[in-house]
């Protein structure tokens, strides 16, 4: 592949099913002048120079030269493969949390003008304030959602040595916290409403006095 060839990465992924070869990672590359795409395997390596060499990606790492087992040396390139990928990702598509990043921008340029400003803000930048502030509480709860879904996405490929013991601490809790049903003159109650009631009742009679006549000494106050 000559690096006149105007390259584009269109996937990747990992090979799971070698017994060396777990981390490696192969790339397919389409050129534009031809109407087909070229798989090229496991020379991840050499493809990568090429596309470095068009000005694609900039990872320091993949032209430094490494010394010592070729093990060694696969496994801290596609280390800075892997870290220039995300810097390479979140820099040309900002797919890291955008709206969240450009409202609080917004905000924060709209404090400081409300800072500088001695009569305070303007009926426009007050509206564009709020819709800032509108899109920042909007975008929280995605962002909050994706880290839980890669949390939950690298514990179950990933895997943890303590999956079972978190598991089991979790289910005790939720036994330990559940009441599943109450059990009255009536029968058996599930309903959150009836249980809430039958619980009161059932304190109010523990507690409450059935003779509240007390007797009275001469002399002292109580």
């Amino acid at each position: 592949m000559k690096k006149t060839v105007d390259a584009a990465i269109l996937k990747f992924r990992s090979k799971k099913n070698y017994r060396n070869r777990k981390d490696i990672t192969w790339v397919r590359v389409q050129c534009p002048q031809q109407n087909n795409s070229i798989d090229c395997g496991f020379f991840v390596l050499r493809f990568m120079r090429d596309i470095i060499a068009l000005n694609r990606i900039d990872i320091p790492k993949m032209t430094m030269k490494i010394h010592g087992k070729a093990t060694l040396v696969i496994k801290e390139k596609l280390k800075g493969l892997k870290d220039g990928l995300k810097c390479w990702n979140k820099e040309l598509f900002r797919f890291l949390d955008p709206e969240v990043e450009m409202a609080e921008k917004n905000l924060n340029a709209m404090d400081h003008l409300a800072s500088i400003s001695s009569s305070g803000l303007s009926p426009s930048l007050v509206t564009k304030k709020e819709v800032a502030s509108c899109r920042l509480w909007k975008s929280l709860p995605f962002r909050e959602s994706m880290i839980r879904q890669k949390s939950r996405h690298q514990w179950i490929k990933e895997g943890d040595y303590k999956s079972r013991f978190f598991s089991m601490e979790m289910k005790h809790r939720f036994t330990r916290n559940k009441i599943a049903g109450v059990i009255s003159n009536a029968g058996i109650i599930d309903k959150v409403e009836e249980v809430r009631k039958e619980v009161k009742c059932h304190f109010e009679e523990f507690f409450l006095e059935p003779n509240p006549r007390r007797l009275v000494i001469d002399g002292v106050d109580f």
